[in-house]
Protein backbone atom coordinates (compact mmCIF):
# COMPACT_ATOMS: atom_id res chain seq x y z
CA UNK A 1 0.00 0.00 0.00
CA UNK A 2 1.69 3.24 -1.03
CA UNK A 3 0.42 6.80 0.25
CA UNK A 4 1.16 10.14 -1.79
CA UNK A 5 1.26 13.44 0.65
CA UNK A 6 0.59 16.18 -2.46
CA UNK A 7 0.65 20.08 -1.97
CA UNK A 8 -0.05 22.10 -5.21
CA UNK A 9 2.79 23.37 -7.48
CA UNK A 10 5.04 20.26 -5.72
CA UNK A 11 6.07 16.34 -6.25
CA UNK A 12 4.70 14.12 -4.30
CA UNK A 13 6.27 12.71 -1.65
CA UNK A 14 5.76 8.39 -1.98
CA UNK A 15 5.64 6.43 1.46
CA UNK A 16 5.73 2.68 1.12
CA UNK A 17 2.87 2.02 4.41
CA UNK A 18 4.58 -1.85 4.48
CA UNK A 19 8.20 0.05 5.37
CA UNK A 20 7.25 2.71 7.68
CA UNK A 21 9.92 1.69 9.82
CA UNK A 22 12.35 2.88 6.94
CA UNK A 23 10.43 5.66 5.78
CA UNK A 24 12.37 9.21 6.20
CA UNK A 25 9.05 10.73 6.99
CA UNK A 26 8.15 8.09 10.37
CA UNK A 27 10.19 10.39 12.35
CA UNK A 28 7.97 13.61 10.82
CA UNK A 29 4.48 12.57 10.69
CA UNK A 30 2.05 10.65 13.43
CA UNK A 31 -1.56 10.05 12.94
CA UNK A 32 -2.00 13.27 15.63
CA UNK A 33 0.18 15.50 13.16
CA UNK A 34 -2.58 18.37 12.02
CA UNK A 35 -2.52 18.95 8.25
CA UNK A 36 -0.50 22.03 8.43
CA UNK A 37 2.49 20.68 9.88
CA UNK A 38 3.62 18.08 7.20
CA UNK A 39 6.25 18.19 5.86
CA UNK A 40 6.42 18.78 2.06
CA UNK A 41 8.25 17.44 -0.84
CA UNK A 42 9.56 20.34 -2.96
CA UNK A 43 11.73 23.48 -2.87
CA UNK A 44 11.30 25.40 0.67
CA UNK A 45 9.17 28.19 -1.49
CA UNK A 46 6.24 25.96 -1.62
CA UNK A 47 2.65 27.39 -0.40
CA UNK A 48 0.12 24.66 0.14
CA UNK A 49 -2.97 25.83 -0.73
CA UNK A 50 -7.24 24.45 -0.59
CA UNK A 51 -8.02 22.11 -3.32
CA UNK A 52 -11.69 21.95 -3.37
CA UNK A 53 -12.10 18.64 -4.48
CA UNK A 54 -14.11 18.14 -1.18
CA UNK A 55 -16.22 21.20 -1.29
CA UNK A 56 -15.02 24.64 -0.19
CA UNK A 57 -12.34 25.44 2.52
CA UNK A 58 -12.11 24.96 5.15
CA UNK A 59 -13.32 20.98 4.75
CA UNK A 60 -13.99 19.03 8.29
CA UNK A 61 -13.59 21.38 11.20
CA UNK A 62 -11.42 18.38 13.14
CA UNK A 63 -9.78 15.41 12.71
CA UNK A 64 -10.81 12.14 10.38
CA UNK A 65 -10.24 9.01 11.35
CA UNK A 66 -12.31 6.79 8.41
CA UNK A 67 -13.17 6.77 5.46
CA UNK A 68 -15.62 4.01 3.57
CA UNK A 69 -17.51 3.87 0.05
CA UNK A 70 -21.24 2.97 0.16
CA UNK A 71 -24.22 3.35 -2.18
CA UNK A 72 -27.20 3.92 0.11
CA UNK A 73 -29.41 3.37 -2.88
CA UNK A 74 -28.69 6.98 -4.08
CA UNK A 75 -25.24 6.27 -5.11
CA UNK A 76 -22.31 5.65 -4.29
CA UNK A 77 -20.44 8.37 -1.99
CA UNK A 78 -17.72 8.99 0.58
CA UNK A 79 -18.44 9.04 3.83
CA UNK A 80 -15.87 10.09 6.71
CA UNK A 81 -15.82 9.63 10.70
CA UNK A 82 -14.18 11.51 12.77
CA UNK A 83 -14.28 14.03 15.68
CA UNK A 84 -15.41 17.01 13.29
CA UNK A 85 -19.30 18.55 13.47
CA UNK A 86 -19.05 19.93 10.04
CA UNK A 87 -18.04 19.54 6.90
CA UNK A 88 -17.45 22.69 4.72
CA UNK A 89 -19.73 24.57 6.97
CA UNK A 90 -22.79 21.70 6.79
CA UNK A 91 -23.38 20.48 10.01
CA UNK A 92 -22.45 16.69 10.53
CA UNK A 93 -21.87 14.99 13.88
CA UNK A 94 -18.69 12.93 13.89
CA UNK A 95 -20.00 11.60 10.43
CA UNK A 96 -20.55 13.24 7.02
CA UNK A 97 -21.45 11.69 3.16
CA UNK A 98 -19.66 13.50 0.19
CA UNK A 99 -21.81 12.71 -3.11
CA UNK A 100 -18.99 13.79 -5.12
CA UNK A 101 -20.61 17.43 -5.47
CA UNK A 102 -21.13 18.23 -2.10
CA UNK A 103 -21.16 17.65 1.79
CA UNK A 104 -24.44 16.34 4.18
CA UNK A 105 -25.11 15.48 7.49
CA UNK A 106 -25.56 11.27 7.94
CA UNK A 107 -28.41 11.11 10.01
CA UNK A 108 -28.36 13.05 13.38
CA UNK A 109 -24.71 11.72 13.49
CA UNK A 110 -23.23 10.93 16.69
CA UNK A 111 -22.33 12.36 20.44
CA UNK A 112 -18.81 11.08 20.26
CA UNK A 113 -15.98 10.33 17.72
CA UNK A 114 -16.44 7.99 15.28
CA UNK A 115 -12.89 5.45 14.86
CA UNK A 116 -14.18 3.33 11.79
CA UNK A 117 -16.37 2.80 9.19
CA UNK A 118 -17.05 -0.38 7.36
CA UNK A 119 -19.73 -1.70 4.47
CA UNK A 120 -20.66 -5.35 5.45
CA UNK A 121 -23.50 -7.69 4.28
CA UNK A 122 -24.88 -9.29 7.28
CA UNK A 123 -27.31 -11.16 5.04
CA UNK A 124 -29.93 -8.15 4.20
CA UNK A 125 -27.84 -6.12 2.20
CA UNK A 126 -24.76 -4.01 2.38
CA UNK A 127 -24.64 -1.51 5.14
CA UNK A 128 -22.61 0.86 6.78
CA UNK A 129 -21.46 0.34 10.17
CA UNK A 130 -19.86 2.43 12.26
CA UNK A 131 -17.70 2.17 15.23
CA UNK A 132 -16.56 4.59 18.43
CA UNK A 133 -16.46 6.61 21.52
CA UNK A 134 -20.14 7.24 21.20
CA UNK A 135 -23.23 6.12 23.01
CA UNK A 136 -26.14 8.10 20.92
CA UNK A 137 -27.29 9.15 17.71
CA UNK A 138 -29.68 11.33 18.53
CA UNK A 139 -32.02 9.87 20.95
CA UNK A 140 -31.63 6.29 19.78
CA UNK A 141 -28.88 4.45 22.23
CA UNK A 142 -25.72 2.65 20.32
CA UNK A 143 -23.17 2.34 22.52
CA UNK A 144 -20.06 2.15 20.40
CA UNK A 145 -21.33 0.54 17.15
CA UNK A 146 -24.19 1.18 14.90
CA UNK A 147 -25.84 0.72 11.03
CA UNK A 148 -26.81 3.03 8.81
CA UNK A 149 -30.58 1.91 7.49
CA UNK A 150 -30.01 4.65 4.96
CA UNK A 151 -32.22 7.02 7.53
CA UNK A 152 -30.99 6.32 10.86
CA UNK A 153 -28.96 5.02 12.30
CA UNK A 154 -29.75 1.53 14.11
CA UNK A 155 -28.04 -0.54 17.29
CA UNK A 156 -26.59 -3.79 16.95
CA UNK A 157 -28.28 -5.39 20.26
CA UNK A 158 -26.96 -3.68 23.39
CA UNK A 159 -23.96 -2.26 21.81
CA UNK A 160 -20.26 -2.43 23.67
CA UNK A 161 -21.61 -1.11 26.63
CA UNK A 162 -18.81 0.66 29.03
CA UNK A 163 -15.97 1.44 26.55
CA UNK A 164 -15.13 2.21 22.92
CA UNK A 165 -14.94 0.36 19.51
CA UNK A 166 -11.46 1.14 17.55
CA UNK A 167 -12.20 -1.47 14.85
CA UNK A 168 -14.55 -3.35 12.70
CA UNK A 169 -13.39 -6.18 10.68
CA UNK A 170 -15.11 -8.49 9.00
CA UNK A 171 -13.92 -12.67 9.22
CA UNK A 172 -15.28 -15.51 7.80
CA UNK A 173 -14.32 -18.50 9.96
CA UNK A 174 -16.09 -21.25 7.40
CA UNK A 175 -18.99 -20.48 8.67
CA UNK A 176 -19.95 -17.56 6.75
CA UNK A 177 -18.60 -13.53 7.41
CA UNK A 178 -19.43 -11.82 10.25
CA UNK A 179 -18.53 -8.59 11.48
CA UNK A 180 -15.74 -8.26 14.25
CA UNK A 181 -15.83 -5.15 16.93
CA UNK A 182 -12.62 -4.53 19.02
CA UNK A 183 -11.39 -1.46 21.44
Amino acid sequence: MTFALVATGVAAQQVDASDRAHSPLREAISLETPPELLPLAGDDGCQPEWVPTFGAAPGIDRRAHSFAVFDDGTGSALYVGGRFSAASGVSALRIARWDGAQWSAVGEGFDDEVHDLLVFDDGSGAALYAAGAFTHSGETTVNGVAKWNGTSWTSLDTGMIGGEVLDLEVYDDGSGPALYACG
